[in-house]
């Protein structure tokens, strides 16, 4: 293997080179269905300016490849002056933010605001609406993001969402289609003219490199020498197994849907945990579940995992699997799929 090394390229907000950035540190965090995050820390004072955007590159046999596949928008400057010179950390967010600054600015009963469809489909109506529509005051459409034709890959699900936010909206509907049994996710990548492209994936949002799945397998373990810091967390502090919902109507007559999860409220003998939440802005019953289904979701225990990949034959980042790709990782009575 030849010499692997990274740089920076950097772009106007709109996507027209300026050139590259050297940088004296890098570290970047990329979740799924969330913006990542890139801290630069350098003496180049030239791309300082809001919404400029960065590339990071990986050169491997002196083929360059963008590090998971988006771009990162500044958000922040911290600027300090040391042993004679300036110093700047940028912390810039990746493409995906744009969703995380707008709203559905409609009102609850209106046909943008209440929608029944394929979860793949529905998020990518969202997201149209949010970018296309010139909205309320007449001054958000940009046609900067370019949204592909509906696929109806997942489940049907229904979804209210009057003046909540973009991003997390998506989230909810991404863990509806989960919990109807199809992983689903959401990105947002730079094309060709400095256009973005909004996409969404089911089952994982890169290769799926299971056992059973894939002609070139990857199992992260202790064992194989490529895992390390193992770290198991179960936190059943927040769970909530029994959910009710109110949707419209008064007193009595208010309409109430109960959800619950039997297997969780029968754990123990004494854990039986309720939560009521306020759905008066769904307009059908089919609305009002929904919603009770996506907190008894989130009322699930926490099961967290976490540990360092080590770089071994046959488990380089990028050589052999890749961001958003799907794997296996043992811990101590624990085999996750990441």
């Amino acid at each position: 293997m030849g010499l692997i090394y990274y740089y920076i390229s950097v772009t106007t907000s709109e996507g027209l080179p300026l050139g590259r950035m050297a940088v004296s540190s890098l570290s970047l965090a990329r979740p799924t269905n969330a913006p990542g995050v890139l801290v630069l820390e350098t003496e180049d004072n030239r791309y300082l300016t809001r919404d400029i955007r960065f590339t990071v590159y990986r050169v491997s046999d002196n083929s360059p490849r963008i590090v998971t596949d988006t771009v990162f928008l500044l958000r922040r400057v911290e600027r300090k002056y040391q042993d004679g010179r300036w110093l700047y950390r940028i912390t810039a967010y990746s493409a995906l933010h744009l969703l995380q600054r707008r709203i559905l600015a409609y009102a609850a009963g209106t046909a943008q605001a209440s929608k029944t469809a394929p979860a793949d489909n529905l998020i990518k109506a969202i997201v149209r609406e949010a970018f296309y529509s010139t909205g309320l005051d007449g001054t958000r459409g940009d046609s900067i993001m370019q949204i592909p034709a509906d696929t109806s890959l997942a489940p049907s699900v229904s979804k209210s969402f009057a003046w909540k936010g973009v991003l997390p909206t998506l989230q909810e509907i991404a863990q509806q289609s989960l919990q109807l049994g199809t992983g689903l996710f959401f990105d947002v990548a730079e094309i060709q003219g400095g256009r973005l492209l909004f996409s969404t994936y089911t089952g994982q949002r890169g290769i799926d490199r299971r056992q059973g799945f894939s002609s070139s397998p990857i199992t992260f373990s202790a064992q194989n020498r490529n895992l390390d810091s193992i770290t198991i967390d179960e936190d059943y502090s927040a769970e909530a197994n029994t959910v009710y919902a109110g949707g419209q109507g008064e007193g009595a007559a208010r309409e109430i849907v109960v959800l619950l999860d039997t297997q969780r409220r029968t754990a123990s003998r004494l854990n039986i945990t309720e939560v009521f939440i306020d759905a008066r802005n769904s307009k059908s019953t089919a609305d009002v579940t929904s919603e009770a289904r996506t907190r008894l979701q989130e009322g699930a225990p926490v099961v967290s995992f976490s540990g360092s990949i080590v770089s071994a034959p046959g488990s380089r980042f990028m050589d052999n699997w890749d961001w958003g790709g799907l794997c296996i990782s043992l811990g101590r009575q624990y085999s996750i799929s990441v």
